[in-house]
């Protein structure tokens, strides 16, 4: 075996089953020797074989649809991870977001006509920056972590919930900045979220986050 034949190898992740059942959206993995990077697209199983379904290089984390008549991704544009949606008949893409940073999650509503989303964002510190400035600004290392191996620095980051409109691609803020968010679950009224967070000024950050309930526009912290 040579290093170059490591390209020749698929590895298959993240599959979703389609609401009614008929159909499973994957995403496959290819080593690209030449761009030292993964490149990564979308494939679809409808119980005949599987085919390719988007074009990549950057795509994952497909999510159907509840209405199974589209479904959702993550596709890498401007080295951020925007919001893309695609009909489960085919055709072109259509990526609906623009955040400056990209988002690192979603999961659709209930009707299939919103997605809940955790967008990336500057911290306050580093926000009104400009490119070049934020690049030359000297890094104050306070809190752990800091930067994260395929990530970078993230220690000038926050995160947020926010409320997609697949339609208008409008995007709603529903969550105050937080260092870290994770797991967001809609709960069955459609209208309360619960998720973990931190926004606290401890040394070592996400190891210990508390639990958020957000219902209209109010966030409340549970330990």
């Amino acid at each position: 075996m040579q290093p170059s034949d490591l390209s020749s190898y698929s590895e298959p992740s993240s599959p979703d089953l389609s609401p009614d059942g008929s159909s499973t959206v994957f995403v496959v993995s290819k080593m690209n020797m030449k761009e030292d990077q993964y490149d990564r697209s979308i494939w679809l199983h409808d119980g005949h074989g599987e085919r390719k379904f988007t074009s990549g290089p950057g795509d994952s984390s497909p999510k159907w649809s509840p209405t199974a008549k589209q479904f959702g991704f993550l596709r890498v544009v401007d080295d951020g991870g925007q919001i893309a949606v695609m009909s489960a008949d085919g055709g072109e893409a259509r990526v609906i977001t623009k955040s400056t940073l990209g988002f690192s999650s979603f999961q659709w509503f209930a009707d299939g006509n919103r997605i809940l989303a955790i967008e990336k964002c500057w911290a306050p510190d580093w926000d009104d920056l400009e490119g070049d400035e934020r690049a030359r600004k000297p890094k104050r290392i306070t809190q752990i972590p800091y930067r994260f191996d395929a990530m970078g620095w993230v220690h000038q980051q926050q995160s947020r919930l926010v409320v997609v409109d697949v339609s208008t691609a409008e995007v709603t803020v529903v969550s105050e900045e937080q260092f870290a968010i994770a797991s967001p679950q809609l709960l069955p009224d459609q209208e309360t979220v619960v998720y973990l967070g931190d926004n606290t000024d401890r040394l070592v950050r996400n190891m210990d986050r508390a639990i958020y309930k957000l219902t209209s526009g109010n966030v409340e912290a549970t330990q």
